[in-house]
């Protein structure tokens, strides 16, 4: 598994008991919303960058449900805490960035296998 899948404190991006148990053990579907999930970040990152307010808050929020659906515990928790406190600093978007470049490279390798 590729190093820059694992976050600071060693965890994986993806908790695939969270994907399986979403899924109900589906393989297809996991695969299909992790590619879904693979493939709407980056937009959902660059309206976040582009989109003062709302509209960052809107695509946070989809972040998170994302997030949640692939089991992507980090990246959902950290996007949550942001989101409740209803602004984006840059911090924040440093952060939600490298997570979300964790997810993908865990997608990217296990859509690979």
């Amino acid at each position: 598994m590729n190093k820059s899948a694992e976050s600071a404190t060693g965890t994986m991006a993806v908790d695939l008991a969270r994907l399986d148990e979403m899924t109900g053990g589906d393989r297809e579907l996991a695969r299909t919303l992790m590619t879904m999930a693979r493939d709407q970040m980056p937009d959902d990152l660059a309206r976040i960058r582009s989109e003062p307010d709302k509209g960052a808050l809107d695509a946070l929020h989809r972040l998170v449900g994302t997030a949640r659906a692939v089991g992507a515990v980090e990246l959902a928790e950290l996007g949550a805490r942001v989101h409740a406190t209803g602004r984006i600093g840059t911090h924040d978007l440093d952060r939600l960035g490298q997570a979300c470049d964790r997810v993908r490279a865990f997608v990217a390798d296990h859509l690979a296998d």
